[in-house]
């Protein structure tokens, strides 16, 4: 049985019992935390969540997004779906490369930023991207009925690039070593590898600035639309498994931001620390959530929404 497997629009499969065509109510966003890297269909978060929430959810995590490439995304579900709750699950990195044409070695699209605001009306996409559904660029008054670029296609066609340029199994088997080599090379991801930014986190302003922005845009478009908007900060192995160190003044940052913004925004920190103390919540030797961490953020997520 295969561990990972995908519908016909190139998202993550569920399984969560409704039919495949039925519409969701609820979008689930984010990066391969939530694509859901070495868990089965059946354990990763959106599964999970499905089953404690009985709302039919859609698994739109895309390993390597970024906030604005999940915000494009959310625009072409939105054009398709009409859901009751989005939900956006961030992880520090999805701040990396919001300035960026390039994120993990890929091309990327990058909106225009004036003067510290994002100008929603211009987004510039690789070259190499197909443009025939997109017409004029996203309206920033109107965004959602705006189609954007297939993502999926893209990606697609950049997988099925990188494959064809490999002459041979051998050169095949040369760049999984080299991906295998990168990841030893994080120490098994129990390192807090940037100090400055757990505990200044203020001195990211900038890409913070531009996270909260793509945020209220979200929060608009749900109070027009009839959504509910909920993000949560998925914190990192190496703050959950060093309690003793106060590696969370992000997470600070983050809610302080959520309340003057009126954002609903949830930090499980506390209950990762918890948790983690009784079943291992990540993949030890990667970083990734293990079946029972997805299931800690389906649990959390899952409370929150019965309390809405």
């Amino acid at each position: 049985m295969p561990y990972f497997t995908t519908g016909a629009d190139g998202l993550r499969t569920t399984r969560d019992g409704k039919a495949a065509h039925s519409a969701p109510a609820l979008i689930l966003l984010g990066d391969s935390f939530v694509q859901g890297y070495y868990l089965y269909d059946h354990e990763t978060i959106a599964a999970r969540l499905g089953e404690r929430t009985g709302l039919h959810t859609l698994s739109a995590g895309v390993g390597g997004f970024s906030t604005d490439q999940q915000f494009i995304l959310l625009q072409q579900l939105l054009a398709a779906h009409d859901p009751s709750w989005v939900v956006l699950i961030f992880f520090a990195n999805d701040l990396l490369y919001l300035q960026s044409e390039k994120a993990w070695e890929m091309d990327k699209p990058l909106f225009e930023v004036v003067d510290g605001l994002i100008d929603f009306s211009t987004v510039h996409f690789p070259p190499e991207t197909r443009r025939d559904s997109i017409g004029s660029p996203l309206d920033s008054l109107e965004v959602i009925n705006c189609c954007t670029y297939d993502l999926l296609y893209s990606l697609r066609d950049k997988i099925g690039r990188s494959y064809a340029a490999l002459p041979s199994v051998g050169a095949v088997l040369n760049e999984l070593r080299l991906q295998i080599g990168r990841t030893k090379e994080n120490a098994y991801h129990h390192q807090i590898r940037n100090p400055v930014y757990y505990t200044q986190p203020e001195l990211y302003g900038p890409e913070w600035s531009l996270f909260f922005q793509f945020l209220v845009h979200m929060k608009v478009q749900g109070d027009r639309d009839r959504y509910r908007l909920l993000i949560l900060y998925l914190p990192e192995i190496a703050q959950v498994i060093r309690p003793d160190k106060d590696h969370f003044a992000p997470q600070r940052y983050f809610i302080d931001r959520c309340g003057r913004l009126q954002i609903d925004c949830i930090d499980p920190h506390r209950a990762f620390i918890e948790r983690q103390q009784q079943v291992d919540l990540f993949f030890m030797d990667d970083g990734h959530l293990s079946p029972a961490g997805a299931d800690l953020v389906a649990e959390i997520l899952q409370g929150h929404i019965a309390a809405r």
